[in-house]
């Protein structure tokens, strides 16, 4: 089902339909196998093509992550962005129409609460649990608890210290 280019690349294609384009590939990675498809979309932040992965430890096995990827990709199920939450509240602020004083206390709660906990997470990483875990450190300790050192974010990265 595969076709070989050289000596290390094996891409295990489908067929696309009535385009006749071919879609996904795997590729041998040491052990196992890497496989990747095109989400077909664009992340909206940085203009990049973006891609749905898996890994395997065998052929067979890669063959299935590629058709569940294919089928993700095709009912949109895919990352959306790898920016980060950073990244992502910049555009939000840049594009908000509201009067100064309400754009200062959004970007003071942003910078003092939000920033120090989620900012170096990537936007598709932050789930449910990432924010409850923030709700509950917010309601035990306040404004960040007022920590001088480093704080730990809900994913377990570590993040710059809370100003206030």
């Amino acid at each position: 089902m595969g076709i070989t280019l050289g000596a290390s690349v094996i891409l295990t294609m489908a067929n696309a339909g009535r385009t006749g384009r071919e879609r996904g590939s795997t590729e041998p990675r040491g052990d196992s196998y890497r496989v990747k498809v095109y989400a077909g979309a664009l992340d909206p932040l940085t203009g990049r093509r973006l891609y749905l992965t898996g890994s395997a430890t065998n052929p067979r096995e890669a063959e299935r992550i590629r058709t569940r990827l294919l089928a993700d990709a095709d009912a949109k199920r895919g990352a959306k962005t790898q920016a980060t939450l950073s990244a992502a509240i910049d555009d939000w602020l840049a594009s908000r129409e509201v009067e100064q004083s309400t754009l200062a206390g959004y970007r003071g709660y942003i910078e003092r609460t939000i920033r120090p906990a989620l900012g170096p997470e990537p936007v598709k990483r932050i789930g449910v649990k990432v924010l409850e875990d923030l709700y509950t450190d917010l309601r035990r300790c306040g404004q960040r608890c007022r920590r001088a050192g480093p704080a730990t974010t809900p994913t377990g990265a570590q993040a710059g210290p809370t100003q206030h």
